[in-house]
C-alpha cells in the first residue's frame, strides 16, 4: 500500500528539484523514505520493492542538504538523528544520516561539531554490524560510483567509500593531511563583495561586461538535477564520489577563511590562526593520550560539559587538569556564551551580514545601550553589534609575556578605532 506514495514522493522530489524547489525536494525525499518502510529486520515479510529502494530516497535528500542547496531545519535534524538513533537501522543508512549531519555543522562554521559527527560515523563504519560479511553483501538500489549506470548495489561497496571519505575528511579537519585553509582578510571580502555586486547590478541593466565564471557562479541559482547521478552514492562519477560533498562539508583544500587583520600583522600570525581553529577532541587535554579511531571498542572522551572545549580520558584527568597551576582549566572554563574582553569568536546566522559568516574576530564587550548585544570589531569600519547566538567562541589565543595575545589583539584594534 505504501509502495505507490514512495514512487509519488519521489516523483514530486524530481519535479521540485526541476523548479529549483530544494525544500520541497528535501521534504519529498524525506516523504519517500518514510513511505519505503522501516529496516528490512524489521518487516514480517522481509524487503519489499519499497524497502529496497530506501537507500535511493535517503541519498537523494543528503545529497541536497549537503551541496547547500538548501538550509536545513530543525525536521531535517530529527530526521537525521533519527536514523542514526535506530539500533535496528542498518549502518550504510546510520552513516550516511550522520555523515550529513557532519556537512551541515560545517555549513554552520562548527568544525568541532562536524569532526565529532564524523567520528560517529567512522564509529558506526568499524561496528561489528558494519563489518559483518552478511551485511555487506546485502543489496540495494542506486548509481555505480564508478559505471554511473542504476542498478542494485552491495552495501560494502559504499560503505568502503564511505570509510574512505570519513577517514579523508577526519584527517583534514584535525590536520593531519596539511593545511586546508587559506586565509583572507575581512576587508579583501568586502571589496570583492561590493565590486561582484557592482558588476551584477551592470550585467542586469545592460550596461558592462558579463562577471567572469567563477564570479558569475555565486549570483546564479544552483542548477543540479535531482536524479540518480547526483544522489550520495555517486555525486560525480569519479573516483572518491562522495568527498565531492566535501565543499559542503568545509574540508576542501580550497576553502578560504577570512580573519581579522591583526592576525597578518603579526610574525607568528598562521600559528596563531592554527590554534584558534584547532578541532577539540583529538585527545586528553591532561594527559596527552590521543583517541584511537582504529578500534570501535575504544572509549571516547568525555567533554567537559560547562565550556564544551576541554576533552578528558575520564574524571581523573579532569580533575588534575581543573587544579593545575599555572595553566590550569579552571582558569578559563566558562560557558559558550560567557564572552569576555579580547575573545576571539566566529561569527555565524547573520542574515544582515552574510559576508560576514565564517569570519573570525574580537570581543569588545557588552553593549551597555543595547542589552543582550555584544560589540565586536571585525578590523574593518566601526565595530558591530551583534547577539551571542551569532557568535561562537574560540580557544584562548597563547599567553606572550604574561598577557594572552586576544587581550593584545583587541587592545591594537581599539587602539586603531
Amino acid at each position: 500500500r505504501t509502495y505507490p506514495r514512495m514512487c509519488s514522493a519521489l516523483n514530486g522530489a524530481s519535479d521540485a528539484a526541476a523548479a529549483k524547489d530544494w525544500r520541497g525536494c528535501v521534504d519529498k525525499s524525506k516523504e519517500a523514505y518514510k513511505c519505503a518502510g522501516g529496516p528490512a529486520k524489521n518487516l514480517k515479510r522481509g524487503a519489499t520493492p519499497g524497502s529496497i529502494n530506501r537507500w535511493y530516497c535517503l541519498s537523494g535528500g543528503c545529497a541536497t542538504l549537503m551541496d547547500g542547496s538548501v538550509v536545513a531545519n530543525k525536521d531535517d535534524a530529527k530526521f537525521l538523528q533519527s536514523i542514526y538513533d535506530n539500533p535496528d537501522e542498518c549502518p550504510l543508512h546510520r552513516a550516511a544520516s550522520v555523515y550529513t549531519k557532519s556537512s551541515l555543522r560545517m555549513h554552520a562554521n562548527d568544525r568541532d561539531g562536524a569532526a565529532r559527527a564524523l567520528r560517529l560515523c567512522l564509529a558506526v563504519l568499524l561496528s561489528p554490524e558494519a563489518t559483518d560479511a552478511a551485511e555487506r553483501e546485502k543489496t540495494t538500489f542506486g548509481t555505480h560510483p564508478t559505471s554511473g549506470a542504476p542498478g542494485m548495489l552491495k552495501h560494502g561497496l559504499l560503505l568502503e567509500r564511505y570509510e574512505a571519505d570519513t577517514r579523508r575528511a577526519i584527517d583534514l579537519l584535525e590536520g593531519r593531511a596539511g593545511n586546508i585553509l587559506s586565509v583572507g582578510t575581512l576587508e579583501e571580502r568586502l571589496q570583492q563583495r561590493q565590486q561582484q555586486e557592482q558588476r551584477r547590478q551592470e550585467r542586469s541593466s545592460g550596461r558592462g561586461l558579463p562577471l567572469p565564471a567563477e564570479e558569475a557562479a555565486e549570483f546564479e541559482d544552483l542548477s543540479h538535477v535531482f536524479e540518480a547521478a547526483r544522489f550520495m552514492d555517486d555525486p560525480t562519477g569519479k573516483p572518491g564520489d562522495i568527498s565531492a560533498h566535501m565543499g559542503g562539508l568545509g574540508c576542501t583544500e580550497n576553502r578560504t577563511i577570512h580573519v581579522h587583520p591583526w592576525f597578518h600583522q603579526q610574525s607568528d600570525g598562521s600559528d596563531l590562526l592554527a590554534e584558534v581553529l584547532k578541532v577539540k577532541g583529538t585527545k586528553c587535554d591532561c594527559c596527552g593520550k590521543a583517541r584511537d579511531y582504529n578500534s570501535p571498542t575504544a572509549p571516547s572522551l568525555k567533554m567537559c560539559q560547562r565550556c564544551k572545549m576541554a576533552h578528558y580520558c575520564d574524571e581523573l584527568c579532569q580533575k588534575n587538569h581543573w587544579k593545575q597551576s599555572p595553566g590550569g582549566h579552571k582558569e578559563e572554563c566558562r560557558g559558550p556564551k560567557d564572552f569576555r574582553h579580547g575573545d576571539p569568536v566566529q561569527l555565524n546566522g547573520l542574515v544582515s551580514r552574510p559576508d560576514l559568516n565564517g569570519a573570525i574576530v574580537f570581543v569588545q564587550g557588552d553593549e551597555e545601550a543595547t542589552p543582550g548585544r555584544w560589540c565586536v570589531d571585525i578590523g574593518v569600519g566601526d565595530p558591530v553589534k551583534l547577539k551571542p547566538e551569532n557568535m561562537k567562541r574560540l580557544p584562548p589565543l597563547p599567553r606572550q609575556g604574561g598577557a594572552s595575545a586576544s587581550a593584545s589583539a583587541s587592545a591594537s584594534a581599539s587602539q586603531t578605532h
